[in-house]
């Protein structure tokens, strides 16, 4: 019996087509309004997988379909095939195959290759618009009339294929050709976009009757394996406009998928917007840029390399960074470089404080430190004590370095800040002020700095100040006043 079913679904195409009169499909009966798939296994109770974009669940019934039912669920799904204009086989293999029939996607496995009779019904559970999605102004337009390279990708399940066609559907509005290429061919799309499919022909078949016919954007469903990454990149360098949909269970995991298929450089060429589908909904939306530049985590200007930036388009903030090092394609998120020479990062501060507080105990002598990254830092020290601090074959600097698990680059403090009042990188005035017999310096600041702590250079002595109120440090010391009258005075910062 099963020999006879495969061989009545492998010539479903001499079935007349004036069997079925029937309007419903067969399989409708199974299905309800948020039922996205029915599985049925011989001698199985029948299993429908229930899902919207908050919640999914599994549910078995109590129905049991011997071997000669699905047998005969699946004649019925092929005489469906022969008489319904909306019915077709995707898939033509001995002990497999794909129908597609209305809104269904069907799956059938014969034995040997599986335990049982197998028959998996997936279908949409849901229309939508690409209005539905209430997109901003800003967004829609992008994805309307400036990008023209969208990647549109997220786990299975999370409708990616709907905003898909909600979005190939709004473009087809505007008059112009549009083609699919899907494998099986199941998108509910507009009926003037034609749809190809790669279970009739190959993937260089495809391409030229897609080259040949000049569509205007073409909707790549499902891209998977080594074939359609490089189809992709021909018809994209041949100026198509493409929309393609990839699996990826997180937001950056696209790229470990494509960097072994096409080259790194060639990414930010094929791809400019990147759209995260979660539950329904635009999670995120990333936009790709290539530069020359040394990466975040490389401390040598001489390690500059191409680096592909993955910004967040709303934000245009780079989440991360793509290059490559040695044989390897690193993908490093930017969030993680926890330290930065900027005043305002608080734990680049707290470290620049204990690290000078260290070295000054250490050499017993005022230094400098400037934190560069999380991996490497400047210390400033007098030029007398840069021989004992480097040690003799370098033992000492590897020594700290070992302690500290960073670089250590040794600079002379003459190297650090400014040491005359016209050059220093802060603008100031001294004012000398008279107070009970006493020479007291009023150090004017702009009054923007106020309640700021300020790093002075002393006569190489690094000191910290508070700004008053008034915008003006005040010094009441007299070896300090001196020191500063005698123009050994500069404002570091």
């Amino acid at each position: 019996m099963l020999s006879i079913v495969a061989k009545k679904i492998g010539k479903l195409y001499f079935i007349s087509k004036t069997i079925l009169t029937k309007k419903n499909f067969v399989l409708d009966k199974y299905f309800d309004s948020w039922v996205m798939s029915v599985h049925f296994v011989a001698n199985q109770p029948i299993t429908r997988k229930t899902g919207k974009p908050w919640w999914r669940e599994m549910e078995q019934k109590e129905t049991i379909l011997t071997s000669k039912q699905c047998e005969t669920l699946i004649q019925d799904l092929v005489t469906e095939v022969g008489a319904s204009d909306d019915s077709f086989v995707e898939i033509d293999r001995r002990y497999s195959k794909v129908i597609q029939s209305g809104p269904y996607r069907i799956v059938i496995v014969l034995p040997p290759l599986s335990k049982r009779i197998e028959i998996t019904a997936v279908r949409p559970v849901k229309s939508m618009n690409l209005e539905d999605y209430k997109l901003d102004d800003w967004l829609q337009t992008r994805l309307l009339e400036e990008a023209n390279w969208v990647l549109i990708t997220w786990a299975p399940w999370e409708w990616k294929s709907t905003f898909a066609t909600a979005y190939v559907n709004k473009l087809a509005q505007k008059n112009i050709v549009i083609k699919t290429i899907e494998s099986p061919r199941d998108l509910q799309v507009d009926e003037k976009i034609t749809q190809y499919s790669f279970s009739h022909a190959p993937h260089n078949e495809i391409r030229d009757i897609l080259l040949l016919s000049r569509p205007d954007v073409c909707i790549y469903d499902e891209v998977r394996n080594k074939e359609d990454f490089i189809l992709f990149k021909d018809l994209r360098l041949t100026w198509i406009w493409l929309i393609w949909v990839m699996h990826a269970t997180k937001a950056i995991d696209w790229i470990q998928r494509m960097i072994w298929t096409i080259e790194l450089g060639l990414i930010p060429q094929i791809i400019d917007t990147v759209v995260y589908i979660k539950s329904w909904n635009i999670d995120q939306v990333y936009s790709l840029e290539q530069t020359v530049k040394t990466p975040l985590w490389m401390n040598s200007d001489d390690l500059a390399r191409p680096v592909i930036l993955v910004k967040d388009l709303i934000s245009d903030e780079v989440r991360y960074e793509m290059y490559s090092y040695g044989e390897s394609v690193v993908v490093m998120p930017t969030d993680m470089v926890w330290l930065t020479t900027t005043s305002k990062n608080a734990i680049s501060k707290y470290a620049k404080r204990w690290l000078q507080d260290y070295f000054e105990k250490e050499l017993n002598c005022n230094v400098a430190v400037e934190v560069e990254s999380s991996s490497r830092i400047l210390v400033y020290v007098p030029d007398y004590v840069k021989p004992k601090f480097i040690g003799k074959g370098w033992t000492r600097i590897q020594q700290y370095e070992k302690e500290l698990w960073v670089g250590i680059w040794v600079r002379e403090m003459s190297e650090y800040g400014s040491w005359n009042n016209t050059s220093s990188s802060v603008p100031y005035e001294i004012h000398e002020v008279n107070k009970w017999k006493k020479t007291m310096l009023q150090i004017q600041l702009s009054k923007e700095r106020a309640h700021e702590e300020v790093t002075c250079m002393i006569w190489w002595k690094l000191m910290t100040f508070v700004v008053n109120h008034h915008g003006v440090i005040q010094i009441r010391r007299k070896k300090l006043v001196d020191e500063i009258l005698g123009w050994a005075f500069a404002i570091v910062a």
